[in-house]
């Protein structure tokens, strides 16, 4: 199976951090955050490639990135996508149609975004969504109604089909939530031009997923974890303390 992340943003939220620098390397616990996805999705021994899809701006940045990981699988591909300003971003789901342009459309993916910290139990996800034959979000409960407003806040029913997604809505309708982890089939992945020609100025991932639920059947998967969204310089500061306030047993596939 192929991974494709989403690297490409600007992160203008973080300030100066990533004035000329990407997110998702900032190091957190002596490592890139983004080292930290790739490792707990390495330990499935499931993937064989990781599409790193990013910025002309900061392609150097993850070629070095790159070279840092020689000898440690899965392989990295590295996908420029042109941009070098955010006025001119494609967006996630430009950059995601970018990925399966290069790569094809013929076997499932897992996308994600590469500013998340995990630790939940991959292995569970993936085996879900092996068993449901179709695409699988991730589900996470949410009691914070700040955080769910700046979230994809799902409805789902009770075998579990996610059956909306609200992309940062002001009245969260659940206390559900949709981090950006996907498991797309290629069905899912056949729709992403179809969303871009109904919807051509979404940008945030959740709008596919949304416009997936309408179309398609879509599964959920409820997270046994913690997660964090360095989403801004404040969540940054904070992320390697998040780190280490977790149980000493959390590994990184946890």
């Amino acid at each position: 199976m192929k991974g494709v992340l989403l690297c490409a943003g600007y992160a203008t939220r973080m300030g100066v951090l990533t004035a000329n620098f990407p997110k998702a390397l900032l190091p957190v616990a002596g490592k890139p955050i983004l080292d930290d996805l790739v490792d707990g999705l390495a330990e499935t021994g499931v993937f064989d490639e990781m599409i790193v899809v990013t910025n002309h701006r900061d392609y150097d940045h993850f070629v070095d990135w790159r070279a840092s990981r020689e000898g440690h699988a899965p392989q990295v591909r590295l996908l420029d996508d042109g941009t070098t300003t955010n006025e001119e971003r494609l967006g996630a789901i430009g950059d995601l149609a970018l990925a399966v342009e290069e790569i094809g459309a013929a076997e499932p993916l897992l996308v994600a975004a590469g500013d998340n910290l995990f630790r939940f139990d991959w292995n569970a996800y993936l085996e879900a969504f092996r068993s449901a034959a179709t695409s699988m979000v991730l589900l996470a409960h949410e009691t914070d109604s700040a955080r769910l407003s700046r979230s994809g806040v799902a409805l789902v029913d009770e075998s579990g089909r996610l059956l909306r997604l609200f992309e940062k809505p002001k009245n969260p309708p659940s206390e559900f939530c949709c981090p950006p982890v996907y498991c797309l089939s290629p069905a899912a992945l056949a729709e992403i031009e179809p969303c871009r020609v109904a919807h051509p100025t979404a940008d945030a991932p959740g709008h596919l997923i949304a416009w997936l639920a309408e179309h398609l059947v879509v599964r959920t998967h409820l997270m046994r974890g913690e997660r964090l969204d360095v989403g801004d310089a404040a969540s940054y500061a904070a992320a390697e303390e998040w780190l280490r306030s977790l149980p000493s047993s959390s590994a990184v596939s946890k």
